[in-house]
């Protein structure tokens, strides 16, 4: 297991952000784990819409800087470019 210290937002309460987190995890295991079945351009997409639905939820207890280096990896902008989308 790999132990990452992150600074919270300033107004965060950690409970909420330990919450959030898990949650936000827990969305990306559903990702994962329900691919069986789905072609591979709608596992992307369900993909991308978890990593959308991340970096919306995520700036409420996390630095913006840090919620984008989190979510907006390499593989992420591969995967939005083989989807058409430019990296901003």
């Amino acid at each position: 297991m790999v132990r990452v210290v992150i600074a919270l937002r300033s107004a965060a309460d950690v409970n909420t952000a330990i919450r959030q987190l898990r949650l936000t995890a827990q969305e990306a295991a559903n990702v994962a784990g329900g691919s069986a079945g789905r072609s591979p351009i709608q596992i992307v997409d369900h993909y991308l819409v978890w990593a959308e639905n991340a970096e919306r939820m995520l700036p409420n207890v996390l630095d913006v800087d840090l919620v984008d280096d989190l979510v907006h990896t390499q593989r992420y902008w591969a995967l939005r470019t083989a989807r058409g989308a430019s990296h901003d």
